[in-house]
């Protein structure tokens, strides 16, 4: 068997097992144990692969739980390895006819790993009376250096050498893994995850990344039990169910920014945070599974991206605009169903909004001018004609205030159009790439935005080098221009933006994206282009997505659904219990947490060290540790 995913822990080698850090196996769990099974006619079983040093059965923790005879776990400890190895070689288990699941203990629950704990605690105490090696010569400054310039692997091994060399991985943590790349961490064992989040988590300021799918489960309680104070959290396609989701960020108090892109969640799942009471800004990007329900509860949120979740409702999003009335930012791209009573509530609740990223469908959008502190709007069309509306009511509404608009639609500018864009006078920045209809004509009217700073005309083809002069004359504050796939422009557009520059005697340096325009390389050579290459920067490396617009041809995520997992999947309806699980139902609470929340300890924390693998004494409430 391989560790290809939470339940494969272990391999065979020479009839006896051993875990995933190659230690040998002799403990193990037992799991899906039906209620009825009792503890005497476990050992009878287990008696049958040998002897047995301890054999421990256990319910959950919710000892008031009504519902209490779900399944219970157990661990055997065995005399011999070979037993184990027998017992876990068997892929279906029966005791009294009703299945039961086993896999081996974790790696620092077995016998050897706890002994080699426990000689490493005993050699320091011994080094304390010898000579000390000559790298414990060097001070604490110079272990750092080296400790920094190790792999991870070996800083963990380096960090469980002795408690200075553990201190030492400690101080350099605080700095190195503030942001935690979780891709950097997936190849680690479980052991070497779990040994380096007691030293690190506490210091982790931000979470990034995807978590691993062959250990998501595990992996994502052992995030949420050592990384306690972080702030911000990026996840992206990881499987989240609510249950683990819950575990995940149970103790993440302190989350102020959340975003989980395609993630599977449900509304269920939005249910979950409303105890990050410190959230200020959600992201949930493609999770097709969304209506929006719940998500009204979260009333401390400023920033709410519910990008390309389809599923999205009117009503829900609705609620969501009054309650959420501190919300500043909302991003309802590629939210299908939304018809015009949406962008009317929109209009009417969302007073502090200042910046709206939607999709325009056939629905009567333009509501949304009237919005009082509107100053980004972003508009998306995919198969659709922008309403000549919303350019007229911006005009009339927002030609003081509006100071971005990206227009991300084909034949979005004509005439009408173009004349309604002139009139708002406070606008920076002005993306309307692809349109067939920006022309010269169109650039004149742009000149009257004396304030634009960013205009964004790729792949328009049909201005020519003397319209977008024009505009660099009228619009002194311009500092960047994208004339990518312009392939109409020629060299002779970047002498005459020389002469531009000269005539304004400017100061402030401006960009031209010039990837696949007509211009060529070689222009860079040419003796004006070096005169003011200070201030005059053309690139023509392929733009990416920088915080100003979508300068690629498609968003910023996927316009593909992305791969939707299949409902029928049974290993949806697992949950680990900490280290395994339980098998109840989604609604069913998990074994190590009780109804009000309060997180137990984790059943990573179930043993101690117990000399030849002894199993701790519990209680009948939660467990003794």
């Amino acid at each position: 068997m391989g560790f290809d995913d939470d339940n494969a822990n272990f391999i065979f080698v020479n009839n006896k097992a051993y875990t995933e850090d190659n230690v040998l196996v002799y403990n193990i769990f037992v799991y899906k144990i039906a209620h009825k099974i009792t503890e005497t006619q476990l050992t009878e079983y287990f008696e049958k692969f040998g002897k047995i040093i301890k054999l421990s059965v256990r319910r959950s923790a919710n000892s008031n739980n009504q519902r209490n005879r779900g399944p219970k776990v157990g661990f055997v400890n065995f005399a011999d390895p070979k037993s184990a190895a027998s017992v876990l070689r068997i892929q279906h288990h029966f005791v009294n006819c009703k299945p039961i699941g086993v896999k081996a203990c974790d790696t620092w629950h077995q016998p050897d790993a706890q002994q080699e704990v426990a000689k490493a605690e005993e050699d320091e105490n011994v080094e304390q009376n010898l000579p000390p090696a000559l790298i414990l010569n060097l001070n604490d400054d110079c272990l750092e250096q080296i400790c920094k310039n190790l792999k991870l692997r070996d800083q963990i091994q380096f960090a469980r050498t002795c408690q200075r060399f553990r201190n030492v991985f400690e101080m350099i943590s605080k700095i190195q893994y503030k942001k935690l790349v979780l891709e950097e961490i997936q190849s680690l064992t479980l052991w070497e995850l779990r040994d380096f989040l007691q030293i690190a988590g506490s210091h982790v300021d931000t979470l990034t990344g995807t978590i691993s799918t062959k250990k998501t489960k595990r992996g994502a309680e052992f995030l949420g039990t050592y990384c306690t104070n972080v702030k911000t959290v990026n996840i992206d396609t990881t499987r989240f169910k609510p249950l683990l989701l819950k575990k995940f960020l149970q103790r993440m108090k302190y989350i102020t920014e959340l975003e989980l892109s395609d993630v599977n969640l449900t509304d269920r799942c939005v249910d979950v945070l409303k105890k990050l009471t410190n959230l200020k800004i959600l992201r949930l990007p493609r999770n097709y599974g969304l209506t929006g329900k719940n998500i009204e509860q979260l009333s401390g949120i400023q920033e709410l991206s519910l990008y390309g979740c389809d599923g999205i409702e009117t009503n829900c999003l609705v609620e969501i605009c009054k309650s959420l009335t501190g919300l500043q930012t909302l991003d309802i791209k590629r939210c299908d169903r939304l018809d015009t009573a949406a962008f009317e509530g929109i209009a009417k609740y969302c007073r502090n909004l200042e910046t709206l990223k939607m999709s325009c469908y056939l629905a009567e959008y333009e509501y949304i001018a009237k919005l009082p502190k509107l100053k980004n709007l972003e508009l998306f069309a995919h198969e659709v004609e922008l309403r000549s509306q919303i350019f007229s009511e911006l005009a009339k509404h927002q030609s003081h205030q509006l100071e971005s608009l990206k227009l991300k639609a084909m034949r979005c500018i004509n005439y009408e159009n173009t004349a309604n864009i002139a009139q708002l006078k406070k606008l920076k920045i002005l993306c309307c790439p692809q349109n067939e209809g920006l022309d010269d004509d169109s650039l004149k009217k742009f000149a009257q935005l004396t304030e634009l700073e960013e205009i964004n005309v790729k792949g328009c083809n049909n201005f020519t080098n003397e319209g977008l002069l024009h505009l660099l004359k009228k619009c002194p504050k311009l500092k960047r221009v994208n004339i990518t796939r312009c392939k109409q422009l020629a060299d002779s557009f970047v002498l005459g933006t020389c002469k531009v520059l000269r005539d304004h005697q400017r100061k402030e340096p401006l960009l031209i994206l010039a990837n696949r325009s007509g211009i060529s390389r070689f222009i860079l050579e040419n003796s004006d282009a070096k005169k003011y290459s200070d201030i005059l920067k053309i690139t023509f490396d392929v733009p990416f997505f920088d915080g100003y617009f979508y300068d690629d041809s498609e968003d910023i995520y996927d316009m593909s659904d992305g791969s939707d997992f299949g409902e029928n999947d049974d290993d949806d309806d697992i949950y680990y219990l900490g280290d395994y699980g339980d098998f109840d139902s989604d609604d069913d609470e998990d074994f190590i947490f009780h109804d009000e929340d309060d997180i137990v300890y984790n059943v990573n924390n179930f043993f101690h060290v117990y000399g030849h693998g002894r199993f701790p004494e519990y209680d009948d409430g939660m467990l003794q540790v």
